[in-house]
């Protein structure tokens, strides 16, 4: 069986991303089923060799973001497609991006290549399936939605202040909306990573025929045992990522400030550190940036934060806490996705006053057992990734015998 993988970001042994893990978890998996893996992808250049270094069985096919005057002339055209509102592809996939990713995978299919089924990662491809399928006309699609993404220009509009950006915010969702739900039309599985995506698809209007499964993001199933040893409040992401860079600026400016008198710190973990964040460090305040194992400091540290107000889909880091057993304290936006009972799997905060006052309580009794009781048996009881696999294998192979049909 052959199955050509079609995504946005480079998978890799060790790569950073909560998606990128979960793409590596099913595709690694799907070579050890003995399937022929070709991915066509785009990457960075300066995880190229990371890349490289990896030894998964499978044909990399990679469109590298490169820098330069030819490129900048290609970007400058694509600018368009870029902020045009109402552009075809959401604003999602330029001009530049979406030539340079047909003609690789018209190269591929030169060689005589066909698939037996497509798995398209990220909503950046899946928007292009109509373009896909004129290559590959005849071969099964699977989309597989990281997130919904009209839902994070939905609370992109929401959250912007400015009247007349609001409206062009609204405009973008209201299109990507359409786009969104057009294009998963045209699939045969649509694979939404958590239940409650899968719903929100169904009730957004979806009038396709195709089947969709939700699978299990991936997360790493920590071994260490939760023994607190620090007053450190952590909070961990991407830190480029606006949804991210957002939630730490609102926590450290607004809950921080009432916890002034406790002997505790706020440490921001992950990669991508900017400028702005770094004006935030201060004595109570630490950056410390990307490390290679988040464990450690779940399994010491006096709870994990995620006062999120942007994004969309599953957080990653949000089941990776609750595994550990680190107490978690979060909103709606930070635990959607996740069957999590507030105030029994993990503390509920809307406002600052009740970050503040949680804190306090965690700090002072050093009691949690009965939330550290029930956040790992809620993440093993609903996340079961060998089960989602195997799932996962069995559509594929079931899609691969319709091929043509």
């Amino acid at each position: 069986m052959k199955v050509l993988y079609i995504a946005s970001n480079t998978p890799y042994e060790h790569v950073g991303h909560a998606g990128g893990k979960t793409l590596q978890f099913y595709i690694s998996n799907m070579v050890k089923k003995g399937v022929t893996i070709d991915l066509v992808s785009f990457c960075e250049k300066d995880v190229v060799n990371d890349i490289n270094n990896d030894k998964t069985n499978i044909n990399r096919h990679l469109i590298i973001r490169e820098r330069g005057i030819k490129n900048s002339i290609r970007n400058v055209i694509s600018i368009p497609s870029k902020f045009w509102p109402w552009h075809r592809y959401g604003n999602l996939m330029t001009w530049n991006a979406k030539n340079l990713l047909i003609n690789e995978l018209k190269k591929l299919k030169s060689t005589g290549y066909y698939p037996d089924v497509i798995v398209m990662d990220w909503t950046q491809i899946v928007i292009m399936v109509a373009d896909i399928k004129k290559i590959f006309s005849d071969v099964p699609c699977i989309a597989s939605e990281h997130d919904v993404t009209f839902l994070k220009y939905i609370r992109s509009a929401n959250h912007e202040k400015n009247l007349l950006l609001r409206c062009y915010r609204n405009i973008q969702a209201n299109n990507m909306r359409k786009r969104e739900l057009d294009a998963l039309s045209l699939c045969d599985v649509i694979m939404p990573h958590n239940n409650k995506d899968a719903k929100l698809i169904i009730e957004s209007g979806f009038k396709g025929e195709s089947l969709i499964h939700p699978l299990t993001a991936y997360y790493d199933k920590s071994n260490l045992d939760y023994k607190r040893d620090s007053n450190d409040i952590i909070f961990y992401g991407y830190m480029a990522r606006v949804e991210n860079l957002s939630a730490v600026e609102w926590f450290a400016r607004n809950v921080m400030p009432l916890i002034d008198d406790i002997p505790c710190r706020f440490l921001i973990i992950g990669g991508g550190v900017t400028d702005k964040l770094k004006s935030l460090e201060s004595e109570k305040i630490h950056i410390q940036g990307y490390v290679d194992k988040i464990d450690p400091y779940f399994s010491k540290g006096m709870c994990f934060v995620a006062p999120l107000s942007l994004g969309a889909g599953i957080k990653v880091k949000v089941l990776e806490a609750m595994y550990t057993g680190i107490p978690v304290l979060t909103n709606d936006i930070g635990i959607e996705g996740i069957p999590a009972e507030k105030d029994l799997d993990y503390y509920h905060c809307d406002t600052p006053e009740q970050y503040a006052e949680i804190i306090r309580n965690i700090y002072s009794s050093r009691e949690n057992d009965f939330i550290l009781a029930n956040g790992k048996p809620c993440i093993e009881k609903n996340f079961d990734l060998e089960k989602s696999f195997d799932e996962y294998y069995d559509i594929i192979v079931k899609l691969s015998n319709k091929k043509g049909d």
